[in-house]
Protein backbone atom coordinates (compact mmCIF):
# COMPACT_ATOMS: atom_id res chain seq x y z
CA UNK A 1 0.00 0.00 0.00
CA UNK A 2 2.94 2.20 0.73
CA UNK A 3 4.16 1.63 -2.82
CA UNK A 4 0.80 2.68 -4.24
CA UNK A 5 0.84 5.79 -2.09
CA UNK A 6 4.38 6.64 -3.18
CA UNK A 7 3.50 5.96 -6.80
CA UNK A 8 0.45 8.20 -6.58
CA UNK A 9 2.47 10.94 -4.94
CA UNK A 10 5.18 10.55 -7.61
CA UNK A 11 2.56 10.72 -10.39
CA UNK A 12 1.03 13.83 -8.84
CA UNK A 13 4.42 15.54 -8.52
CA UNK A 14 5.29 14.46 -12.04
CA UNK A 15 2.01 15.91 -13.37
CA UNK A 16 2.62 19.12 -11.43
CA UNK A 17 6.14 19.40 -12.78
CA UNK A 18 4.93 18.66 -16.32
CA UNK A 19 2.28 21.36 -15.94
CA UNK A 20 4.86 23.81 -14.61
CA UNK A 21 7.25 22.75 -17.37
CA UNK A 22 4.56 23.43 -19.99
CA UNK A 23 3.91 26.87 -18.47
CA UNK A 24 7.63 27.59 -18.43
CA UNK A 25 7.98 26.41 -22.02
CA UNK A 26 5.09 28.66 -23.09
CA UNK A 27 6.62 31.60 -21.23
CA UNK A 28 10.00 30.97 -22.87
CA UNK A 29 8.31 30.80 -26.28
CA UNK A 30 6.49 34.10 -25.62
CA UNK A 31 9.72 35.76 -24.52
CA UNK A 32 11.50 34.46 -27.63
CA UNK A 33 8.78 35.95 -29.86
CA UNK A 34 9.01 39.27 -28.01
CA UNK A 35 12.80 39.22 -28.36
CA UNK A 36 12.50 38.61 -32.13
CA UNK A 37 10.05 41.51 -32.46
CA UNK A 38 12.41 43.77 -30.54
CA UNK A 39 15.36 42.71 -32.71
CA UNK A 40 13.39 43.45 -35.88
CA UNK A 41 12.38 46.88 -34.54
CA UNK A 42 16.02 47.57 -33.68
CA UNK A 43 17.12 46.55 -37.18
CA UNK A 44 14.50 48.85 -38.71
CA UNK A 45 15.63 51.73 -36.50
CA UNK A 46 19.26 51.13 -37.48
CA UNK A 47 18.31 51.06 -41.16
CA UNK A 48 16.28 54.25 -40.77
CA UNK A 49 19.19 55.97 -39.01
CA UNK A 50 21.62 54.91 -41.72
CA UNK A 51 19.38 55.93 -44.63
CA UNK A 52 20.25 59.44 -45.79
CA UNK A 53 17.34 61.86 -45.56
CA UNK A 54 16.54 63.99 -48.61
CA UNK A 55 17.22 67.61 -47.80
CA UNK A 56 14.72 70.35 -48.48
CA UNK A 57 15.00 71.70 -52.02
CA UNK A 58 17.16 74.79 -52.13
CA UNK A 59 15.84 77.79 -54.03
CA UNK A 60 17.69 78.50 -57.23
CA UNK A 61 19.92 81.56 -57.10
CA UNK A 62 18.38 84.67 -58.64
CA UNK A 63 19.66 85.68 -62.02
CA UNK A 64 20.73 89.26 -62.68
CA UNK A 65 17.57 89.79 -64.74
CA UNK A 66 15.39 88.54 -61.89
CA UNK A 67 17.18 90.86 -59.47
CA UNK A 68 16.67 93.80 -61.85
CA UNK A 69 12.97 92.91 -62.33
CA UNK A 70 12.50 92.71 -58.56
CA UNK A 71 14.18 96.09 -58.06
CA UNK A 72 12.05 97.64 -60.82
CA UNK A 73 8.87 96.27 -59.23
CA UNK A 74 9.86 97.55 -55.79
CA UNK A 75 10.68 100.94 -57.30
CA UNK A 76 7.25 101.10 -59.00
CA UNK A 77 5.53 100.20 -55.72
CA UNK A 78 7.49 102.90 -53.87
CA UNK A 79 6.57 105.55 -56.49
CA UNK A 80 2.91 104.51 -56.40
CA UNK A 81 2.96 104.72 -52.60
CA UNK A 82 4.33 108.27 -52.78
CA UNK A 83 1.58 109.20 -55.26
CA UNK A 84 -1.05 107.61 -53.01
CA UNK A 85 0.24 109.52 -49.98
CA UNK A 86 0.12 112.84 -51.89
CA UNK A 87 -3.43 112.08 -53.03
CA UNK A 88 -4.46 111.20 -49.48
CA UNK A 89 -2.92 114.44 -48.24
CA UNK A 90 -4.76 116.47 -50.93
CA UNK A 91 -8.07 114.74 -50.16
CA UNK A 92 -7.60 115.37 -46.44
CA UNK A 93 -6.97 119.08 -47.12
CA UNK A 94 -10.10 119.30 -49.31
CA UNK A 95 -12.17 117.52 -46.68
CA UNK A 96 -10.92 119.91 -43.99
CA UNK A 97 -11.72 122.88 -46.25
CA UNK A 98 -15.22 121.52 -46.88
CA UNK A 99 -15.76 121.04 -43.15
CA UNK A 100 -14.67 124.63 -42.55
CA UNK A 101 -16.93 125.87 -45.34
CA UNK A 102 -19.87 123.92 -43.95
CA UNK A 103 -19.29 125.34 -40.46
CA UNK A 104 -19.14 128.84 -41.91
CA UNK A 105 -22.41 128.24 -43.81
CA UNK A 106 -24.03 126.83 -40.68
CA UNK A 107 -22.89 129.92 -38.76
CA UNK A 108 -24.25 132.21 -41.49
CA UNK A 109 -27.59 130.34 -41.42
CA UNK A 110 -27.84 130.72 -37.65
CA UNK A 111 -27.10 134.47 -37.94
CA UNK A 112 -29.66 134.87 -40.73
CA UNK A 113 -32.31 133.20 -38.56
CA UNK A 114 -31.61 135.59 -35.72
Amino acid sequence: DERGSSLTRFQEENATLKGQGAKDAQQIQDLALELNKTRKQLELLKLEAETPKPSAPQPLPETDQQKKDTQDMLSKFAKQREIDLIEISDLTKRLDAEKLGRRKLEGDLIQAKD
